[in-house]
């Protein structure tokens, strides 16, 4: 792991992503890309012929860069602090769409891991209400985070899986992750109304995934409840467990209505006051 990319909006939760951020950074040698995007107010005309235009007043203008300047200021300032000291802190800002600028982040500088504040369905703040989107389009794991918390504290953290094959792939991101913390890791298979599997299937299953992916110290469990999202909750909550786990489709467009316009990853990541670790399953 090289680079953590951790979006700011100055909200006590995106401090505390960055505090977990450096914590992860001095344990790996890696490199924090502080990074914050100020808003546009563009003013867009729509003509007959089709034609758009987007335009901004001198006024509009004027605000834009005191905005830019004030934040370039906040940047400096927290990427300063002596408590990061002996990690490598880099601040970027950009004016527009944060949900644009964001993916062209991940995508111009090879970003290994995401992590950023989450306010739930608060969406005030930006870091907060995009969060669910980074999940959906990151081709890197991303952690959310909603409260300060401490890399040593993790003990236990929860894997929710299917089980199947297509998993492998988040599940040597993971074994990367666990090996850092040094957490126990618990493979969780929901079961839910017309998605039962035997419990010596599920054990059966579980090991080879395991044995497939050189995975240690871990056990198997399975859990019934009425949906998987509720089932992961109170499995964690029940276990008493610091992180969630689990690997998101990546649904947009048509697929994401088909299936009923989110995902279990999402959901937790507006829900859950957990740690939630999220992966692509897309190749």
């Amino acid at each position: 792991m090289k680079k953590i990319l951790v979006p700011t909006d100055f909200s006590p939760q995106a401090t505390a992503a960055l505090n977990f951020a450096v914590q992860i950074a001095r344990k790996q040698n890696a490199e924090v890309l502080l990074y914050h995007v100020v808003e546009s107010y563009l003013t867009t005309v729509h003509y007959m012929s089709g034609i758009v235009e987007t335009s901004q007043s001198a006024e509009e203008t004027a605000f834009m860069l005191a905005l830019g300047l004030q934040a370039k200021q906040k940047l400096a300032t927290v990427a300063a602090d002596e408590k990061y000291a002996g990690v490598k802190i880099t601040c970027y800002i950009q004016e527009g769409n944060f949900y644009k600028n964001i993916a062209e982040k991940i995508a111009d500088k090879e970003v290994d891991l995401i992590v950023m504040g989450s306010h739930g369905t608060n969406a005030e703040h930006y870091a907060g209400s995009n969060a669910d989107k980074v999940v959906r389009f990151a081709h890197c794991p991303v952690i959310t985070v909603k409260s300060e918390m401490n890399l040593e504290d993790i003990k236990h953290v929860v894997f929710a899986t299917s089980l199947e094959e297509e998993n492998d792939k988040v599940v040597k991101y993971l074994a990367d992750f666990v090996a850092v913390v040094g957490a126990k890791l618990h493979i969780l298979r929901i079961n839910h109304p017309g998605h039962v599997m035997p419990q010596r299937e599920v054990n059966t299953k579980g090991k080879v995934m395991a044995d497939r992916n050189y995975l240690k110290d871990y056990e198997v469990n399975t859990y019934a409840d009425s949906s998987i999202e509720d089932g992961i909750l109170h499995f964690a909550e029940d276990n008493h467990i610091e992180m969630i786990m689990l690997g998101t489709h990546s649904r947009s467009g048509i697929s994401r209505i088909l299936h009923r316009g989110g995902s279990v990853a999402e959901g937790l990541v507006t829900h859950s006051n957990m740690l939630v670790w999220t992966c692509t399953l897309a190749k």
